[in-house]
This record gives C-alpha cells, structure tokens and sequence, in this order.
C-alpha cells in the first residue's frame, strides 16, 4: 500500500474559495452584500429563487437548514462523495492548478 504525500490545506483554501466550487455545482446567489452570498442548498436541494438557506462567505459556506459547511476542499467533497484528500486532488485537476505537498 502505497503513502499518500501530505497536502498543505491551508495553501490550498487560500488557492480555491466556497463560492468558485459551488458555481462548479451550478450554485447560483440570490442575494449578495460585499463577500456574503446567499442562496438555495445543493447539499439538501432547497429549491426556489427565494431559498437563501446557504450562506456563503470568502472562506467558509454553511446551511442554516441541513448544516453542511465547509471550506471549498470539503464542499467537494460532500457534493462528490469523496473524502478530503480525493477532493483537494480532483479541484486542482479541474481547476488545473499544481498540488500543493507538503516538502518532507
């Protein structure tokens, strides 16, 4: 079984913001003021223009309904089924972006 390299996360969230990954997810705002956007959940499928139930900030989005949150690695995550690790490789293939490792 071979070792995973180390991923330095906090490189990575600073290379890919929520708001990027959930537009991935054909995410749309319905409202926004300065870095606050808010709109319906892909995680629970809120429906309707109106549904503002996913805050999503430069860092951070949450569900005030289901609760999901997470940084965009894991937003991936959860939207794709995958764990943290499979996320931030996969976002760095798509985004064509280079991984991140940490040096030994």
């Amino acid at each position: 079984m071979s070792r995973r390299r180390p991923i330095d996360f906090p490189v990575l969230r600073g290379l890919i913001k929520p708001r990027q990954v959930l537009e991935m997810t054909g995410w749309r705002p319905n409202w926004s003021r300065g870095l606050l956007s808010r709109g319906p959940c892909p995680f629970h499928r809120s429906t309707g223009y109106t549904s503002r139930s996913l805050a999503v900030s430069d860092r951070v989005a949450y569900c005030h309904k289901c609760h999901a949150s997470g940084d965009a690695v894991r937003i991936w995550a959860h939207y794709k089924g995958m764990e943290d690790y499979e996320s931030a490789i996969d976002l760095c293939t798509i985004l064509n972006l280079p991984i991140p490792f940490l040096d030994k």
